[in-house]
């Protein structure tokens, strides 16, 4: 059996902190190599303040493969790092849904960064469970949802017509940040059919978001 001794030696911490150093990309895609998991995470962190310029194939093959073995912590490192270094050309979204997904099966909670980066590039996958994610909790939630895009609307629309009125506030400002004919038109029929005026004043201030939103 051959070891190869690099994957268990602690590489110099100054050259893979610098991402001006020459070496800081290689060293650190070694990292990614390691059988160490902390060594793993630390250097996903660190590749997710570094500007994607040096083998970035590699780095995102591997970031790829270490998602088929993700933890709910490590999934939320390497999509923090996918959504700084992924054009949406890989299968690295496909692969993070279905780690998201398992995690989900679980009853565990997905990290926000895994859903930005899943939302990022569409996943239909996502939507479902960040719905569900900002039914339980819409203040961790919100600004999440409303940066998710137009494919959050048909999730939105329900919650617009019925629900707690912390609810249905929290999806006017979603409705009134992701905007569209959609959501514009659902607006002003809840507008219309409510009574409540604190309900109409955010119904009202969503529908001068969008229309802001046009010009």
């Amino acid at each position: 059996v051959t070891v190869d001794n690099e994957q268990f030696n602690e590489l110099p911490i100054a050259k893979l902190s610098d991402p001006e150093d020459g070496a800081f990309y290689q060293l650190n895609y070694r990292e990614l190599l390691c059988i160490d998991i902390r060594r793993i995470n630390e250097a996903l962190i660190r590749l997710s303040s570094a500007p994607p310029v040096q083998s970035r194939d590699d780095i995102i093959k591997r970031m790829t493969e270490l998602l088929y073995m993700s933890d709910r912590e490590m999934l939320a490192n390497i999509c923090k790092a996918l959504t700084i270094w992924s054009d949406g050309t890989d299968d690295s979204a496909q692969a993070a849904m279905r780690a998201a997904k398992a995690i989900d099966e679980n009853h565990d909670e997905i990290p926000i960064a895994a859903v930005v980066f899943l939302t990022k590039w569409k996943q239909p996958g996502v939507y479902p469970i960040l719905d569900k994610m900002w039914k339980r909790d819409p203040a961790i939630w919100e600004e999440v949802y409303m940066k998710s895009g137009a494919p959050a609307a048909d999730f939105i629309i329900p919650h617009l017509k019925e629900g707690s009125n912390r609810h249905r506030m929290s999806a006017a400002r979603i409705a009134g940040r992701v905007g569209g004919e959609k959501l514009e038109k659902a607006l002003r029929a809840v507008f219309e059919e409510t009574a409540d005026l604190e309900l109409k004043t955010s119904f009202e201030n969503a529908l001068a978001a969008i229309a802001q939103g046009k010009h």
